[in-house]
């Protein structure tokens, strides 16, 4: 018999057993990524899981954004960048898996009943096999396709020149060049760093880059949190390049599992042909690798960012298919009179509605 309850204290250490045994499961399953997300968000988490004779085989995370006034929100994770959905132990029968999926599933649903939530919203993992499912048992109202952007790093092995040999591997002779020019230059300091003095600089950069594109940039009490939540060098590290003693570029990379997590990138606009940016993205591979992580993961890249794209596809990453099932609980007029941006400041890092269908409010 399968049983759906919600994670409490006394199981949180056989849910991460649970997750470090599973090849799906990612940093956004994590109890470290759900406190790092709490502790700058204001949300409610309500993680679900499966039990079969009282045993985890089965979790789903879900938030909750709660509001009084125009309604609450669910998501099967927040904030950007991260999925989620149903994560299976993969050594059940395949009739059982399924079995355990739906058992999840309903019980998302029946949350999203409970808090009366104006709209829930599941994000696949890239890792997931079985879109289909979601597509089938779920009563979305909108599906948008995404592409996440995933390298499988070679395995280090007994190789003591790992380095050199990752960087002949790399398909792009033009990568491979950029990175060996950034090494020479003389004045180019490539390290990790965990001072809060050189993370204000860096951030102010990642500032100035996602605002040139109109883009929202991460806040820096995302940096504060990470430093509460996460061990540097265990859980991840933020890379930083000077030039002269000034940071011009940098880097976060957060670590789960087998998994590393391209987080949050920055590179002075003026400084860009300097590389400076790829040799930071190349170090980080061959220390994730040397980790033991078998996959690093660039994230989401949407089709209308083709350089970007192409970017990250140089280094030999896959394409893998993720999807946004979102189900609205209302009419959109309901949202249209919220109005795009009430909703965007009212339910920041939360996916709420496509805003295309809100441009004739």
């Amino acid at each position: 018999m399968i049983k759906t309850e919600y994670l409490t204290k006394s199981r949180e250490k056989e849910y991460e057993d649970f997750l470090v045994k599973s090849s799906q499961s990612s940093l956004y399953y994590s109890l470290k990524y759900r406190d790092f997300l709490k502790s700058f968000i204001e949300i409610e988490d309500k993680f679900i899981i499966a039990l079969v004779e009282n045993k985890i085989v089965g979790a789903f995370p879900a938030y909750l954004k709660i509001n009084p006034k125009y309604g609450n929100v669910l998501n099967s994770s927040c904030f950007y960048g991260s999925h989620g959905g149903a994560v299976i132990d993969e050594s059940l029968p395949e009739v059982i898996k399924t079995k355990v999926k739906k058992a999840l599933l309903a019980q998302f649903l029946t949350l999203e009943k409970e808090y009366d939530c104006i709209s829930s919203t599941i994000v696949s993992s890239p890792f997931e096999k079985d879109l289909d499912f979601y597509r089938e048992n779920y009563p979305f109202s909108f599906n948008n396709h995404r592409l996440a952007q995933i390298l499988e790093l070679p395995p280090q092995g007994k190789n003591r020149d790992y380095s050199e040999t990752f960087l002949q591997s790399l398909p792009s002779s033009s990568l491979r060049r950029n990175i060996r020019r950034a090494k020479r230059h003389p004045d180019i300091k490539i390290f990790p760093s965990e001072d809060l003095d050189q993370w204000q600089k860096f951030w102010q950069i990642h500032q100035e880059n996602m605002l040139s594109l109109s883009a929202v940039p991460k806040p820096f009490s995302m940096l504060l949190s990470l430093k509460k939540n996460f061990t540097f060098g265990q859980d991840y590290r933020i890379y930083l390049a000077e030039l002269n003693g000034e940071i011009i570029s940098g880097l976060l990379v957060i670590y789960f599992n087998k998994t590393a997590e391209y987080f949050m990138p920055a590179v002075k606009s003026e400084h860009r042909k300097l590389q400076t940016n790829t040799l930071i993205i190349f170090q980080s591979m061959v220390d994730a690798a040397e980790r033991g992580c078998q996959y690093y993961n660039f994230g989401g890249t949407s089709k209308s960012q083709q350089s970007l794209y192409e970017f990250k596809a140089r280094w030999g990453s896959k394409d893998l298919n993720y999807e946004y099932f979102v189900k609205y609980n209302r009419e959109i007029s309901y949202f249209k009179k919220i109005g795009r941006e009430n909703i965007a400041q009212t339910y920041e890092y939360f996916f709420v509605v496509p805003f295309d269908l809100l441009t004739n409010a």
